[in-house]
C-alpha cells in the first residue's frame, strides 16, 4: 500500500511530495550573478593597397578574408617592363601598407618561388633574388648658407626646410617649402642642381637640372610654399655625377662634406637673378646668397617608362633593404619589392610570390 500525507487538505503520495521538494530547492540556487556579450566588428589590422589597372587609380586596401577570396595582387613583370630576358638586370615595384590599429604593428616578408619548363615540369629558382627596400614616405631637408670653404652658417637665422613624397604619386613630386631669413621681397627659385665630374671646372648644375618652382620672398625674407609637378625623372639623375659613389660625401672623403648619404642629388634655393630657367644653370653671381643642401636625396618617379625604373641606387645604400617592417598607428608605409635576376638564368617561367605576415610582439613588449 502506497503511502499518502495530507497537504492543504489533500493527500499526496509520498514520492511526488519529493519531487516538488527538490523542484522548490533548484529553483532557489543561481547558476550564475550575470551575463556579459560583446560585439566587435573586426577589421583587418594591416592593409595592402592596390593600385589597380588604370595608373590614375587611387586603388583600393584589400581585405583579406580566409576561404571568401583573395588578397593577392599579380604583375606580369615581362609585361610590365616590356622585358623578355630580363637576366643581369634588377625591377622592382612600389607597394603601400597600412596600419589601422592604434598601436604600431610590425609585419615581415616570406617569399616562395616556383619555375616551370615549357613541358610544365617543375624546377626550382635558382638564380632569381628578391628584397624588399624601406621607403620613407616623406623625406626632410634642410637648406642652409655656406661660406666660401663651404662650412654651414648655421647660426644666421637664414634657412630652408624642404619636405617632399620620396616616391612620386602618379609620377608628381609632391613638396612643401619653408624659408627664413632671406632678402625680403626677392624673388627664388628651388633647383635641382647635378653636377659633372669635373664639377670644379664645368659647372653650373645643368647635368640636367631641373626647376622645382619661383617663390617671392615677403617682408620679412619668408618663403611658405607647396607645389605639385612632374619633373619626369628619378633623382638623381642618372647622368649627374652625384649620383655614383665616387664623390663620396660621406665622412668628409671630398675633403668638405660629412653627409648621412655620400651619394644622391643636390637641392638649392638661389636667387632668380642667379638662374637660368631654360638652360637649368645657375651663375653664381650671388653664390653668398645660395641656400645649399646638407644631404643628398633620392627621388623615385614612379610614372617613368617602365624601363627608367630599374633602382640602380639601391645598390649604394641609398635605401635600406629590411626583413621586417613596422608601422606606427594609422600610418601609410610605403616600400619596394625587388627582383634581380643572374644573367645565367634558365629559360621558363617563374612565379613569385610574397606574403606579408603578422609579427607578435615578443612576451618583453
Amino acid at each position: 500500500m502506497k503511502k499518502k500525507v495530507n497537504v492543504f487538505g489533500k493527500k499526496l503520495p509520498v514520492f511526488l511530495i519529493a519531487l516538488v521538494a527538490m523542484g522548490v530547492v533548484s529553483a532557489a540556487l543561481l547558476q550564475y550573478f550575470g551575463a556579459i556579450t560583446t560585439t566587435v566588428n573586426a577589421h583587418q589590422s594591416i592593409k595592402l593597397l592596390d593600385f589597380g589597372m588604370h595608373p590614375d587609380d587611387e586603388g583600393a586596401w584589400l581585405q583579406c578574408n580566409p576561404g571568401y577570396g583573395d588578397c593577392t595582387i599579380k604583375h606580369d613583370l615581362t609585361t610590365d617592363f616590356g622585358e623578355e630576358s630580363p637576366g643581369g638586370e634588377r625591377f622592382c615595384y612600389k607597394h603601400k601598407l597600412k596600419n589601422q590599429m592604434s598601436v604600431e604593428g610590425t609585419i615581415s616578408f616570406d617569399d616562395k618561388c616556383n619555375g616551370y619548363r615549357s613541358d610544365d615540369t617543375w624546377m626550382n629558382c635558382d638564380g632569381i633574388t628578391t628584397t624588399y627596400y624601406s621607403v620613407p614616405m616623406k623625406t626632410i631637408l634642410v637648406l642652409e648658407n655656406k661660406n666660401s670653404v663651404w662650412d654651414i652658417l648655421s647660426e644666421d637665422g637664414t634657412q630652408a626646410t624642404l619636405v617632399f613624397d620620396t616616391i612620386g604619386n602618379n609620377g608628381m613630386f609632391n613638396y612643401e617649402l619653408e624659408a627664413t631669413g632671406l632678402q625680403p621681397g626677392t624673388s627664388y627659385s628651388l633647383i635641382y642642381y647635378a653636377d659633372r665630374q669635373d664639377r670644379f671646372v664645368n659647372w653650373g648644375g645643368d647635368n640636367p637640372g631641373a626647376l622645382f618652382g619661383t617663390f617671392t620672398s615677403d617682408g620679412n625674407g619668408k618663403i611658405t610654399y607647396s607645389y605639385s609637378l612632374d619633373i619626369n625623372m628619378n633623382l638623381p639623375h642618372p647622368d649627374d655625377w652625384n649620383g655614383n659613389p665616387s664623390p663620396d660625401y660621406c665622412g668628409q672623403n671630398n675633403g668638405f662634406d660629412s653627409y648621412v648619404h655620400c651619394a644622391g642629388a643636390k637641392i638649392w634655393l638661389v636667387p632668380s637673378s642667379d638662374y637660368d630657367s631654360s638652360s637649368k644653370k645657375v651663375n653664381w653671381v650671388n653664390a653668398g646668397s645660395y641656400l645649399y643642401e646638407t644631404d643628398l636625396i633620392t627621388y623615385f618617379d614612379c610614372d617613368l617608362p617602365a624601363d627608367d625604373y630599374l633602382v640602380d641606387l639601391i645598390m649604394q645604400d641609398l635605401i635600406p633593404s629590411v626583413t621586417e617592417l613596422t608601422i606606427q598607428s594609422d600610418e601609410v608605409q610605403d616600400f619596394l619589392v625587388c627582383y634581380e635576376f643572374d644573367m645565367a638564368i634558365a629559360p621558363g617561367k617563374y612565379e613569385i610570390t610574397t606574403k606579408i605576415l603578422p609579427v607578435q610582439p615578443s612576451d618583453n613588449d
